[in-house]
């Protein structure tokens, strides 16, 4: 097996770092979607809150003190506005499409 001098592996090495360089380029880091996620939380005071909690398009109330979390009401899938428009704009949207005063 030949040996390579420093000088070698200097020369060569600016040429092995652009190789290196391009080929992290091609790698893609995929993070998982989160399926979990608090949509809204209202203290109540001393430790203890209650919470919308998300969990694949089921939405559900719970309640959390310092040393429980208690369901409270399963809440269902979460429901869209029935007041937009085709636009996604909300019902002042469309009072200013007609003309119609607020």
């Amino acid at each position: 097996m030949a040996s390579l001098s420093t000088n070698a592996l200097l020369q060569k090495a600016p040429a092995l770092f652009a190789r290196l360089r391009t080929l992290w380029s091609l790698v893609t880091i995929r993070r998982r979607a989160r399926s979990l996620r608090i949509a809204e939380t209202v203290s109540l005071g001393d430790k203890r809150f209650v919470a919308v909690l998300e969990f694949e398009r089921q939405r559900f109330l719970i309640g959390v003190t310092s040393q429980s979390v208690s369901l409270l009401q399963g809440l269902g899938a979460p429901q869209l506005p029935a007041t937009l428009n085709s636009s996604g704009a909300g019902p002042d949207a469309r009072r200013e499409e007609s003309g119609e005063p607020s």
